[in-house]
């Protein structure tokens, strides 16, 4: 067994890390509420923001530069709906 095969087989059981389409049954539902915890937080400082919240622009700017690759490199699974 090679160190890739391992890895699949290993992230098939742990949240949010790999392919959430091959999750275990345990995982993929954790993998969903994280998934879900981590929008209902991107929503709640969307709202803030909105509603008036004081952050320097260049902030959130490099807020979002830093998270976005982070995300889409790392934890793909946190950005599906």
């Amino acid at each position: 067994m090679s160190s890739s095969t391992a890895l699949q087989s290993i992230e098939k059981h742990i949240p949010i890390v790999g392919d959430v389409y091959t999750k275990s049954p345990i995982a993929y539902p954790a993998t969903r509420l994280a998934a879900s915890a981590v929008n209902t937080l991107h929503m709640a400082v969307a709202e803030s923001y909105i509603n008036g919240l004081e952050v320097p622009d260049s902030v959130l700017r490099s807020l979002f530069d830093i998270c976005s690759p982070v995300f889409f490199k790392d934890f793909p699974s946190l950005l599906a709906p």
